[in-house]
């Protein structure tokens, strides 16, 4: 094929091109379809045919068949040239352009003809656009010469579209590719298995064999990844993207508060466990974040565990946290070196807080050692738990013992702890219930040979009026401690909520020095005297006056030392100047005028104000003036308000404040106050999830397998709602490009 016959075919592509593209936008075109197709001329088919035949007279026939003038290259674009023996004709001279005024009225034509492509040539090169009158280039033949190539520069020399060309050709997004449909079915279906196993906290050789089952029912698995060192491996990187969400609400926040318990286990390996309190969508959230091993069980060691975790979340972290919780040991709360002292200096103004319900034990023990009875009554319980405890055979007869027996609360935490009050409640209750059951049992041990003599003492105990009394006593005021010990053990609980929770448990304890309680006076109206002798449900019960008069002495002192011990050990609230002056943000508390006259409602709560603004941490900016006009404003709201509770006040002040910016101070400071960490309940939990977790495989050392596991079963989702895309990316980045072994399905 000769050049005029590839001239000529080309010619032939030209205009088929045309008549395809013909009415499409230049939008919907392809860089290939836009550099084929060619543009249109204002001149007509015959005038092409015409210039042609006097250039190119050999191929004149064939070319007339396809209706298509010769193009000229120039730079990559398709020029359509013209002899200069046409000049005549107006037609020619829209297309001449040896004159630069020409050009520009072409040009102008062409913005009113094809806005698009005028709009093309704009953005993308305006050396086409851009040109002086007296521009004479044109020395040969009077053609505008074009530039060899079409600069693409507005969008293609932009640093966000570079930045998107450089992330499509990074080695993730190739290796990201490579995953189809069919094989990110395959991992999806794997992640869901780990998933299950870790939350349900199975052993990691259970899922080789879940996976060998599923494949079996003809669910299609692959072979690759499918060992327990695969599943290790899926649960750190499911961990691993709970992380990465817990650091974004973290950024979100404005100011955290974080709790912090340490435990030791049975290898002596000290480590302490550390959870974030914040504020994420108008909601109080408490976070699992890490537990790690310390470097030393001093307070220089507590403090750099606890910055380690800190930084790993919020690198900025001095100037959002506002608060620490600590269960009380004295490294942590040592008022000269302690750890909470270190932090106090790093963050002038944190509040440190010694966790409520851990006082509340303390409170508890502390009442318990002023009764020596009460220590003789314990005894004689720890005794009988023991017992049966042992012989798990014995138990099974007394259905409810049976039951307390067999939680694993009690078999993790002990009888001794001092963290028993609801252990302790429910042990007191299955004795009490089974009391006549229990005699029994205990009576035709000692009956035969070879009892032991501890078994004698406490059945003797058993059969005594002062003891039976006692141990009823014990059941209503364990009843009543470990209802409150609960509301100090919510995941979320709040000042106000400590304090209503206080004031209805005095009540009740002061109430019971006076008058029997429920299960007291259950026993006094079931037990009958019977020929001197007391009767409680076929059990015979020793009685004389001074007995009565013991146990009435013992009331008396004991719940008097409960009252005192609660009120000293949680004293500090009312002395703290952060902690007592949250009241004045419960409506409840915000009084009515008595008459017009009335200065009491406008003066209330500001004192109270005053001294909080003055004790806030210095990362809680506040506009001290402001304020206090906000809160003149609050109190004529709070009144209408008065049905709600404080927690509903705070959302609903939010969600007005947000449309209205009316209260935008006050809710900084209810924010603030909201994300005290009260209780280190969380921890306590984390460590009972801990000693689940640490089997003897792992007991070893504290391994980062433990901090995944307990990363997704306390902050993890619902298995039904668990989503593990953003795993699978973490997870597919590492195997393609670190090739940690490159799933083979």
């Amino acid at each position: 094929m000769d050049w005029k016959e590839a001239r000529s075919e080309q010619a032939v592509m030209q205009k088929y091109n045309s008549q395809l593209f013909q009415g499409r936008k230049l939008a919907e075109l392809s860089v290939d379809e836009f550099l084929t197709s060619g543009f249109d001329s204002d001149v007509d088919d015959e005038l092409q045919e015409e210039a042609l035949n006097s250039r190119e007279d050999g191929v004149h026939k064939k070319l007339s068949q396809n209706g298509k003038a010769p193009v000229k290259k120039k730079g990559g674009l398709k020029l359509k040239a013209v002899e200069k023996n046409h000049n005549s004709s107006p037609l020619i001279r829209k297309v001449k352009t040896g004159k630069a005024s020409q050009h520009k009225d072409q040009l102008s034509r062409l913005k009113e003809r094809d806005p698009e492509f005028y709009k093309f040539l704009e953005e993308n090169d305006r050396t086409l656009l851009n040109f002086d009158a007296s521009d004479s280039s044109d020395e040969e033949d009077g053609l505008h010469v074009l530039p060899e190539k079409l600069e693409i520069r507005k969008h293609g020399a932009s640093a966000t579209h570079q930045a998107d060309e450089s992330a499509k050709s990074s080695p993730m997004a190739q290796a990201l590719k490579t995953m189809d449909s069919d094989l990110r079915m395959k991992v999806e279906k794997l992640f869901n298995i780990a998933y299950f196993v870790a939350r349900e906290n199975l052993s990691f050789e259970l899922f080789p064999m879940i996976c060998a089952l599923l494949r079996k029912i003809g669910i299609r698995l692959g072979e690759a990844h499918t060992d327990d060192e695969a599943a290790k491996q899926i649960v750190h990187y499911i961990a691993e993207s709970l992380r990465l969400e817990l650091r974004d609400k973290l950024s979100k926040a404005k100011f955290f508060g974080i709790l912090v318990d340490g435990s030791t286990d049975r290898l002596a390996v000290a480590s302490d466990i550390i959870y974030f309190y914040y504020i994420f969508e108008g909601g109080l959230k408490c976070s699992y974040g890490a537990i790690r091993e310390c470097t030393s069980e001093n307070a220089a060691g507590g403090t750099s565990t606890i910055e380690s975790v800190l930084c790993d979340y919020v690198p900025d972290w001095k100037s959002k946290l506002t608060a620490i919780s600590f269960d009380g040991a004295g490294a942590n709360m040592g008022t000269v070196s302690g750890v909470a002292k270190q932090f106090q200096d790093s963050c002038p103004g944190l509040v440190a807080v010694h966790c409520v319900a851990h006082r509340l034990e303390l409170a508890i023990d502390d009442a318990f050692k002023c009764v020596k009875f009460a220590r003789v009554a314990e005894d004689v319980v720890c005794g009988i738990y023991t017992f049966y405890y042992s012989r798990p055979e014995r138990a099974k007869v007394l259905k409810d013992i049976d039951e307390v027996l067999s939680e694993k609360a009690l078999r993790h935490i002990g009888i001794r702890r001092t963290s028993w009050l609801q252990s302790k409640n429910r042990v007191v209750k299955a004795l009490a219930n089974n009391l006549p059951l229990v005699v029994a049992d205990l009576e035709q041990i000692v009956s035969g040979s070879g009892a032991e003599s501890e078994l004698k003492e406490y059945l003797e105990r058993l059969k005594s009026e002062r003891f039976v009394r006692f141990l009823f006593l014990m059941h209503d005021v364990s009843n009543t401690l470990a209802r409150l010990s609960e509301a100090f053990q919510r995941k979320c609980v709040s000042v106000n909520d400590v304090e209503i929770s206080l004031a209805s448990a005095r009540e009740r304890l002061r109430r019971m020095v006076k008058e029997s309680g429920p299960q007291l006076r259950k026993f006094e109206s079931t037990v009958q005297l019977e020929d001197g002798v007391l009767v409680y449900r076929g059990v015979k019960i020793a009685c004389s006056a001074s007995e009565m008069e013991c146990f009435e002495e013992d009331r008396r002192v004991l719940l008097s030392s409960v009252v005192e011990g609660i009120d000293k050990r949680l004293d500090s609230i009312r002395n703290d100047k952060v902690l007592r002056n949250v009241e004045i943000f419960d409506p409840c508390n915000v009084p009515e005028p008595v008459g017009e006259r009335d200065s009491s409602t406008s003066n209330h709560g500001e004192k109270e104000l005053s001294e909080l603004m003055q004790a806030l941490p210095i990362n809680v900016k506040v506009d001290k003036e402001a304020i206090m006009e906000e809160y003149q404003d609050f109190k004529v709201w709070a009144r209408n308000k008065r049905v709600i509770t404080c927690e509903e006040a705070w959302q609903r002040l939010q969600a007005e404040s947000t449309a209205s910016d009316s209260y935008i101070n006050i809710c900084k400071v209810l924010n603030f106050l909201h994300v005290l960490p009260l209780s280190t309940a969380e921890c306590e939990r984390g460590f009972n999830q801990l000693n689940l977790i640490k089997t003897d495989i792992w007991n070893s050392r504290l391994v980062t397998t433990v901090d995944d596991l307990l990363m997704i079963q306390m902050n993890g989702p619902n298995l039904e709602v668990f989503n593990p895309e953003n795993a699978i990316n973490l997870w597919w980045k590492d195997v393609a490009i670190e090739h940690i072994g490159r799933p083979d399905f």
